[in-house]
C-alpha cells in the first residue's frame, strides 16, 4: 500500500490547537499519514485498545477505517468527538452507525468521550 502523506502546521493558543495554513513562527510542523500504511509498515496486525483525541481529525480517521472495512483492526476505541467541526452531530452519528455494526458503546458522555467496544464473536453453536 502507498503511503499518502501530507504536512501541515499547528500553533497552541488558549490550550486549543489551532491548524495553519501558512508557515507561522512558534508553529509546529506536522505530517500525516495514511492509517493502515503506517500500522502496516510497522507491521501492525492488530491494536488492543486506541484512543483517539485529534481535535476534529477523528472524524476523517474514523470514516476512513470505517470506508475500508477494517474496523475490526481495533478492539476498543476511546474516542473525543469535537463539536466545533462542521456537521459534527450528523458525522458523529455516521461513525456511530459504522461502528456499531461490530463494536458497542459501553459509555458515552456525548461530546466529550465515548467507548466503543467489540462485540464477541459468535461461534456456530452458540
Amino acid at each position: 500500500m502507498k503511503v499518502v502523506s501530507s504536512k501541515f502546521q499547528i500553533l497552541l493558543i488558549a490550550h486549543r490547537f489551532l491548524t495553519l495554513q501558512k508557515i507561522e513562527k512558534g508553529g509546529i510542523s506536522c505530517e500525516v499519514r495514511e492509517f493502515f500504511g503506517v500500522i502496516e509498515e510497522l507491521e501492525v496486525s492488530f491494536i488492543n485498545l486506541m484512543k483517539v483525541n485529534i481535535e476534529g481529525g477523528e472524524y476523517s480517521l474514523l470514516e476512513h477505517i470505517i470506508d475500508t472495512k477494517r474496523v475490526n483492526v481495533v478492539s476498543e476505541y476511546q474516542i473525543q468527538f469535537h463539536d466545533f467541526i462542521d456537521n459534527a452531530v450528523k458525522r458523529r452519528n455516521g461513525v456511530a452507525e459504522g461502528l456499531v455494526t461490530t463494536h458497542e458503546r459501553t459509555w458515552c458522555y456525548e461530546f466529550v468521550w465515548e467507548n466503543w467496544k467489540s462485540k464477541p464473536h459468535k461461534t456456530h453453536w452458540q
